[in-house]
């Protein structure tokens, strides 16, 4: 971020910021609202480091560029003019385009208006639409979304779920030597849900609710050291064999053959294991964000998330009790 050079010019009557990084083909980035350059920063980095000369501009009322006062300083001409402007002053004589929400509208008018400076055009989020003076888009906005009504329905959808929420059954069960708190609601075929690290049953609250409705019995547990299951003290106690073992043992108690296994990031590597030990208790497995990756005694997978993320990687963060104390302390709060 430190090689992106930022400066202030001159053009169709404003002092305007810039963002610019690279050489070669010059590409124009547009920022939305309420955004300004900075909503393109990575795209700044990628596009110098492949070649390009990438320039992000604040829009005329954004950022660093001057705001004027009148609503009229602020028509697509304006703005298009603020933007030839800056290219003559950089010197460059046609640009890829890009633009995004607000930056859409106006690329769309640059194009329409220089359409000589223009090499190509991308658009993120908004199609092209013709100008019409009768359209009051802010009003159009507030009809289309009707906010206050929006905000009802949502207070009223949060109501009905907190109600769905208390349908849930919670209990606690004697597994492979541990217990195990369950949380669980509807009946028919079984979907077992696994989540990741650091949550508990709670992540897949949604799910539970809607797979029932569908006619499932949905069935989330905490797994083996989370939440109000037991945390054995040793780590050896934390193996594959020992959490699988757990599952087994719960599908037992409840008298379940097969499962739908469902599973989120670390509850996705114990289903990659599940599956790949009691492939017999498994009827089809779903997982989330982690591919399965063959067992490799010397692989050090905390070390690895440090060494290409830092510690601040949330699952080295959680690896030191103080850090983790201290979050919880800090959550504590912030809910009280």
């Amino acid at each position: 971020m430190e090689k992106i050079q930022h400066s202030t010019i001159k053009t169709n009557g404003i002092n305007m910021h810039i963002a610019s990084i690279g050489t070669g083909p010059a590409v124009l980035l547009l920022h939305g609202f309420p955004e300004l350059w900075y909503s393109w920063r990575h795209q700044l980095l990628s596009l110098s480091y492949l070649g390009y000369r990438a320039i992000a501009p604040d829009l005329r009322g954004f950022g660093d560029s001057d705001a004027p006062p009148l609503p009229a300083s602020y028509t697509g001409l304006h703005i298009v003019g603020d933007l030839v402007g800056l290219l003559d002053h950089l010197g460059i004589d046609q640009v890829f385009l890009a633009g995004h929400d607000w930056g859409a509208v106006i690329a769309w008018y640059f194009s329409l208006f220089r359409p000589d400076r223009v090499k190509a055009v991308i658009i993120l989020s908004v199609p092209y639409w013709p100008r019409n003076p009768a359209v009051k888009f802010v009003e159009g906005f507030r009809n289309l979304f009707v906010i206050k009504l929006k905000r009802f329905t949502l207070s009223v959808e949060l109501q009905q779920q907190e109600e769905r929420m208390e349908k849930i059954q919670h209990s606690t069960i004697k597994t492979n030597g541990i217990n195990m708190h369950i949380a669980s609601i509807g009946t028919g075929p079984p979907v077992l849900l696994l989540h990741g690290f650091p949550e508990l049953w709670y992540s897949w609250r949604h799910q539970l609710l809607s797979l029932s409705s569908l006619g499932y019995r949905a069935i989330a547990p905490d797994l083996r050291g989370f939440g109000d299951s037991d945390a054995p003290p040793s780590p050896a106690s934390y193996t594959a064999p020992f959490i699988v073992g757990d599952l087994v043992g719960l599908l037992d108690h409840l008298g379940i053959d097969q499962v739908f296994l469902v599973g989120h990031d670390w509850g996705a590597a114990v289903a990659w294991y599940f599956s790949l030990f009691r492939p017999d208790r498994v009827k089809a497995v779903i997982n989330l964000s982690v591919p399965y990756l063959p067992r490799n005694p010397a692989g050090k997978f905390v070390e690895g998330f440090r060494a290409l993320f830092g510690d601040d990687y949330y699952f080295c963060r959680f690896q030191v009790l103080k850090k983790l104390l201290l979050f919880i302390l800090l959550v504590a709060q912030f809910l009280n």
